[in-house]
Protein backbone atom coordinates (compact mmCIF):
# COMPACT_ATOMS: atom_id res chain seq x y z
CA UNK A 1 0.00 0.00 0.00
CA UNK A 2 1.53 3.70 -0.49
CA UNK A 3 2.71 4.56 2.42
CA UNK A 4 0.81 8.27 2.30
CA UNK A 5 -2.27 7.07 1.82
CA UNK A 6 -1.72 4.56 5.08
CA UNK A 7 -0.31 7.55 6.77
CA UNK A 8 -3.82 9.80 5.88
CA UNK A 9 -6.30 6.50 6.86
CA UNK A 10 -4.18 6.71 10.46
CA UNK A 11 -4.52 10.05 11.07
CA UNK A 12 -8.25 11.42 12.03
CA UNK A 13 -9.64 13.76 9.20
CA UNK A 14 -11.91 16.61 10.51
CA UNK A 15 -14.22 17.85 7.60
CA UNK A 16 -15.06 21.20 8.37
CA UNK A 17 -17.46 23.87 6.62
CA UNK A 18 -15.93 26.50 5.15
CA UNK A 19 -16.36 30.14 6.62
CA UNK A 20 -18.71 28.18 9.41
CA UNK A 21 -19.21 30.76 12.14
CA UNK A 22 -20.24 29.63 15.91
CA UNK A 23 -22.72 27.46 16.21
CA UNK A 24 -25.81 29.26 17.42
CA UNK A 25 -29.22 27.36 18.21
CA UNK A 26 -31.70 29.36 16.53
CA UNK A 27 -34.11 31.29 18.73
CA UNK A 28 -37.82 30.41 18.49
CA UNK A 29 -38.84 33.28 16.10
CA UNK A 30 -40.89 36.55 17.72
CA UNK A 31 -44.95 36.39 17.49
CA UNK A 32 -45.81 37.73 13.92
CA UNK A 33 -42.14 37.74 12.62
CA UNK A 34 -41.80 35.66 9.54
CA UNK A 35 -38.36 35.83 10.26
CA UNK A 36 -36.70 33.57 12.75
CA UNK A 37 -33.52 34.77 14.75
CA UNK A 38 -30.97 34.97 13.87
CA UNK A 39 -31.10 35.92 9.93
CA UNK A 40 -30.39 32.53 7.87
CA UNK A 41 -26.91 33.04 5.56
CA UNK A 42 -27.11 35.66 3.11
CA UNK A 43 -27.42 34.04 0.17
CA UNK A 44 -25.24 34.65 -2.98
CA UNK A 45 -25.77 37.69 -4.73
CA UNK A 46 -28.42 37.09 -7.60
CA UNK A 47 -26.68 36.14 -11.00
CA UNK A 48 -27.31 38.66 -13.82
CA UNK A 49 -29.34 37.17 -16.89
CA UNK A 50 -26.46 36.35 -19.38
CA UNK A 51 -26.94 38.84 -22.46
CA UNK A 52 -28.45 37.22 -25.42
CA UNK A 53 -25.38 35.50 -28.09
CA UNK A 54 -24.55 38.21 -30.81
CA UNK A 55 -25.47 36.89 -33.73
CA UNK A 56 -23.56 38.22 -36.88
CA UNK A 57 -25.91 39.46 -39.49
CA UNK A 58 -26.84 36.95 -41.99
CA UNK A 59 -24.89 36.71 -44.88
CA UNK A 60 -25.61 37.41 -48.41
CA UNK A 61 -25.34 35.25 -50.98
CA UNK A 62 -22.62 35.54 -52.99
CA UNK A 63 -23.39 36.05 -56.54
CA UNK A 64 -22.03 33.50 -59.20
Amino acid sequence: MNPDVDMLMREPIYVLPAMQGPIVPPAPAEPGSPKPYPPPDTPDPPVPPMPPPVMPPPQSPIPM
